[in-house]
């Protein structure tokens, strides 16, 4: 993601999330060393991003978005398959990640890449006091067998 990319994702933002992120956020954490955001585009359309900042070697995801029209398309799957491997590539070895505990579709996509439920943050979002659950995975390589 680039800083001509953010117009697109705030459009994005504001479909998708009751809280959306603001300009400064983005441009917050693209001005940062240890941030990584990526983009799909889709007939040079911005359709989905995602993007997490590195802690040591723990990545922390702090955002993945596709927009309305192009959800069930595995478009988030794309992205968050390309994020874990940036992560790997950087040297990290856990992912971890706030989700709202109503949102039980992008629990699902996450639990479909292996990560678990490691706490809760009781009235996290402050726009309706509900719960963030706190999700979390190893990052381990893969050892082929003989």
């Amino acid at each position: 993601m680039t800083e001509k990319d953010v117009g697109e994702a705030l459009a994005i933002e504001r479909d998708v999330f009751p809280s959306p992120w603001t300009r400064g956020m983005f441009l917050q954490e693209l001005s940062n060393e240890d941030s990584y955001f990526i983009v799909v585009r889709e007939k040079e359309k911005l359709i989905g991003y995602g993007g997490f900042f590195m802690i040591g070697e723990v990545a922390r995801l702090e955002n993945l978005a596709v927009h309305p029209d192009f959800r069930r398309r595995g478009v988030a799957t794309k992205l968050l398959r390309e994020l874990l491997a940036t992560v790997k590539a950087n040297g990290g070895d856990e992912t971890t990640l706030e989700v709202r505990s109503g949102n039980q579709e992008a629990q699902n996509l996450y639990r479909k890449f292996g990560f678990l439920i490691s706490g809760k943050r009781p009235e996290f979002y402050g726009d309706n006091r509900e719960d963030a659950l706190i999700m979390s995975k190893k990052i381990v390589e893969r050892v082929a067998k003989d």
